[in-house]
């Protein structure tokens, strides 16, 4: 199965939305609008490697329990840069045109460049501010 970085943002803001932990979906049941529950559970297990999300429930002694899917440190990060719909196209957009495929690594570190610059572009509009 491809991994397809469009449905890793759908779950990464789908579990960000939810508020309570029980509302949080059961791995085995995951579904999102047009994926298969086959491509979601493929896509949480990936995203798990990558850190971005964890099964906290998963312990030895778990199987055949429900195992709920909650966004990591890293996972929370990701989303927050990934939020808005249109930033997510460009860079989505310059990573593949720079690169020839959409990689998490190549978002990643686009997506850190953008809020590095948008940080000095601040600094220095405080500093500018302060000394005057």
């Amino acid at each position: 199965m491809k991994r397809d970085m469009d449905l890793v943002r759908e779950i990464l803001l789908d579990l960000n939305r939810r508020e309570e932990y029980e509302s949080l979906p059961s791995a085995d049941s995951y579904q999102l609008r047009e994926y298969s529950q086959a491509a979601v559970a493929y896509h949480l297990q990936i995203m798990r490697e990558a850190g971005l999300v964890a099964f906290p429930d998963l312990h030895p002694g778990s199987v055949g329990r429900a195992r709920r899917a909650t966004l990591t440190w890293d996972g929370h990060e990701f989303v927050d840069q990934i939020r808005d719909p249109s930033k997510w196209s460009r860079v989505k957009a310059i990573v593949e045109e720079r690169t020839g495929s959409v990689t998490y690594h190549g978002l990643n570190v686009m997506l850190r460049r953008l809020t590095q610059m948008a940080l000095d572009t601040a600094a220095s509009s405080f500093n500018a501010q302060e000394r005057e």
